[in-house]
């Protein structure tokens, strides 16, 4: 009770507290992904050096910037004397705007997706062992002298990519097979469970309305198959405002400057997204084929490919569908009932250890009654501190822990990593 409410009491006004109970859904099984940061990282080291060597030229004249510039490319000669941070910076070299939009574009598509996917640590490995690979690459074996830009980084994106679907082949199509089927296995439950008279009952019923009775068990049990196709029948007036449709998803957006805007979009409009990021991917290809002459070389490009590829495939997550059924209201009430048995348990061994004391400790009772105030005091606040600590523990293991399955039972579980010789062996075929 708030002080507001109590002198409203106080006054005999009448009182009315209005609650809004949110129920929050438990998303679908699918597979782990992260918010994208060193994208962003390398998104404004890429403005950053652009801005600078501009300034330079605007300030300075042409001399100055060509001065920055000489000093980030891979000028192979001075790789081989010793000036191997060249390697590094090459990357972050762009000749034109057009060559800076496209790689801010590829990142915030491409890489945006892989760092999703992978993880922080392993995108920021993939990304700079890609770009120096490729870059050392080019310093051995090009016929160019100087190389630079951000193509082998592009290109090493491109493979983990790549990589991470061929090692998830057909995920997806797994979780829907095994969400279809353990949606059936319920829909078949509860038809079991209310009978031959009910399930008749509530057929004529169904037939008399129009509706099917089994849809709309699945639609209250979790299942959306019900109330997408009464939706569809009724043709759509049923849909509210701030519900999504079948097939709608919620998705991120990030458009050229970083400015995130979330929006429902559905399959064909999601699949619109990825043909998109496909058409940058292969301007940025275009580009670079076009200035392979003067910046670029294909053996830069396929170590650093070939580099994203094979270190995604030996490290990256591999996922695998575990079916975990809800638990029933049965299987709900024996576990509490053996909690409750464990609970008693335990507060009968306490008694019986309590009593066994308290013979011993009836002589020195005297002594302490002075200082059991104090010992009370100490021993509340260590107990309040104890408490605080165990559930903070607790919130860090939840939020840490493996994630838990959805309405269907459904759960998406990263496998061990194997070891390394193992990966090899299997990506040979043997």
């Amino acid at each position: 009770m708030d002080l507001d409410e109590g002198r409203r009491l106080m006054s005999g006004e009448t009182w009315e507290r209005k609650t809004r109970t949110r129920v929050r859904r438990v998303p679908d099984a699918n597979v782990r992904r992260v918010r994208p940061l060193y994208v962003y990282v390398i998104y404004y080291c890429f403005i950053c050096v652009y801005l600078a060597a501009a300034w330079l030229e605007a300030t300075d004249g042409y001399l100055a910037a060509s001065v920055l510039k000489d000093g980030l490319v891979n000028d192979h000669l001075a790789v081989a004397t010793g000036q191997v941070p060249r390697l590094a910076t090459a990357g972050f070299v762009c000749d034109s705007p057009l060559e800076l939009f496209m790689q801010l574009a590829t990142l915030l598509t491409v890489g945006a997706e892989v760092e999703a996917l992978l993880g922080h640590s392993l995108f920021w490995a993939v990304y700079w062992l890609c770009g120096l690979c490729g870059s050392l690459a080019d310093a051995v074996g090009s016929e160019l002298p100087v190389t630079y830009g951000p193509a082998n980084a592009a290109a090493g994106m491109v493979g983990a990519l790549v990589a991470f679907y061929v090692r998830n082949w057909a995920l997806e199509e797994r979780i829907e097979s095994e969400r279809e089927a353990a949606r059936e296995a319920r829909r078949e439950a509860v038809a079991a469970s209310l009978g031959p008279s009910a399930a008749t009952g509530s057929r004529d019923g169904a037939e008399s309305d129009g509706g099917a009775p089994l849809a709309s068990l699945s639609s209250r049990d979790g299942d959306g198959t019900g109330t997408s196709s009464g939706r569809r029948r009724g043709g759509g007036a049923a849909g509210g405002g701030g519900k999504m449709e079948e097939g709608e998803a919620e998705v991120e957006l990030l458009p050229f400057w970083s400015i995130k805007l979330s929006a429902r979009m559905s399959s064909r409009a999601r699949g619109a997204l990825n043909v998109l990021g496909s058409l940058v991917v292969a301007s940025q290809g275009l580009l670079e084929f076009g200035d392979a002459s003067r910046s670029a070389s294909w053996i830069g490009l396929i170590a650093a490919f070939w580099t994203g590829s094979l270190l995604t495939f030996l490290v990256g997550p591999h996922y695998e569908v575990r079916v975990e059924p809800p638990p029933t209201p049965a299987s709900a009430a024996a576990a509490a009932a053996a909690a409750a048995q464990t609970a008693g348990a335990g507060a009968e061994e306490g008694s019986s250890s309590s009593s066994s004391s308290s013979g011993s400790s009836s002589s020195s009772s005297g002594m302490e009654s002075e200082a059991a105030p104090t010992a009370g005091a100490a021993g509340g606040r260590a107990a309040a501190a104890a408490a605080a600590a165990v559930s903070r523990a607790v919130a860090w293991t939840a939020k840490e822990g493996p994630v838990k399955a959805d309405a269907d039972g459904l759960r998406v579980r990263e496998r061990a990593r194997d070891d390394v010789p193992r990966a090899c062996a299997r990506a040979a075929g043997l």
